[in-house]
């Protein structure tokens, strides 16, 4: 389970360095956002997807969420149909020991 997402990130403005702390939205980006202390509209930078991630103090809940997808581990394959598996696999080579073993068996009885 992961953790509720942050939703209050500080934008920094690069122009006047003005500090506004903002609720960030869950359900879009937000491409433009214009400066309380100097009235530029602030545009993310390239390669981020809003202005949260690009002056903010935490990236924006979509971002977060890419990140999270790409740090949870690929899904195990259930555990009987690993077992399934596994059988189908070994069962040919318990035959071939359960025969060796006939065999050593039959040697050592008449040497």
């Amino acid at each position: 389970m992961h953790p509720p997402p942050i939703l209050q990130s500080s934008l920094t403005c690069p122009h006047c360095g003005f500090v506004a702390t903002e609720t960030m939205p869950t359900d879009a980006c937000l491409y433009f956002y214009e400066c309380t202390g100097c009235h530029v509209l602030l545009r993310p930078k390239a390669g981020d997807c809003c202005v949260f991630c690009s002056y903010g103090s935490v990236k924006c809940p979509s971002s977060n969420r890419r990140v999270a997808a790409v740090l949870t581990p690929a899904p195990r394959p259930h555990p009987s149909k690993m077992s399934r598996h596994l059988l189908a696999h070994l069962a040919p080579l318990e035959r071939k020991v359960f025969a060796v073993d006939a065999i050593v068996s039959l040697v050592l009885a008449f040497g």
